[in-house]
């Protein structure tokens, strides 16, 4: 079983993630240990930013760059493409430097959600680690709509989830569940799968 480390990315998409880390940086500060201390963006929301979540929320970013959604997933041609965090937000200010951003003509749209009922209208929908009890409500709940799950918690993937973030020895890696693309009617390009370690939902 494989698993992709960060610098194995293809060029595009490691492209994507030092852009979006630059603007980032450049817009406050940043404790760089993915397992430490966190400094809160001077006049920001006092949610902090780590290195850890400004990677994964480029990743976020460019998995969506490499996800096809069925058309009648948006209202218009102009429609936004909504990138929902669900539960607790451990990405403090990375996620704002992905929003407006544009993917495919669609600009990028952050929202944060406090229950599964609004996510009708996400796109992509990062479901945090404090909704781990309730997961399996959630999934059922999701189950056949056209939304990009992701979460970092461990086995989302082969509980039923899309795409399962994973930090190892600093890394990211992820695991993709391409059963729960395809009832999603989402289609996953081959560079995104060739990345990943494919996975199926129970399977461990």
């Amino acid at each position: 079983m494989s698993a992709v480390r960060f610098t194995s990315l293809t060029r595009s998409m490691i492209g994507g993630i030092r852009r979006l880390a630059l603007l980032v940086i450049g817009g406050c500060t940043l404790a760089m240990s993915t397992g430490g201390t966190h400094a809160q963006a001077a006049n920001e929301s006092p949610a902090p930013t780590s290195r850890e979540y400004l990677l994964k929320a480029a990743f976020l970013y460019n998995f969506a760059k490499f996800t096809t959604w069925p058309a009648e997933a948006f209202p218009s041609p102009q429609a936004p493409l909504r990138v929902c965090i669900l539960g607790e937000d451990s990405f403090g200010a990375a996620m704002e430097s992905i929003e407006g951003k544009s993917i495919k003509e669609r600009p990028v749209a952050v929202i944060r959600i406090a229950q599964v009922s609004d996510a009708e209208r996400c796109h992509i929908l990062f479901i945090s680690t404090s909704e781990e009890e309730r997961l399996r409500a959630i999934l059922d709940d999701l189950h056949e709509r056209p939304i990009l799950t992701i979460s970092d918690m461990p086995n989302f993937a082969r509980a039923g989830g899309t795409i399962n973030l994973k930090t190892v020895e600093d890394q990211i890696r992820f695991d993709i569940n391409v059963d729960a693309a395809n009832a999603a009617d989402l289609r996953l390009s081959s560079k995104l799968l060739r990345l990943g370690n494919i996975v199926s939902t129970g399977a461990m």
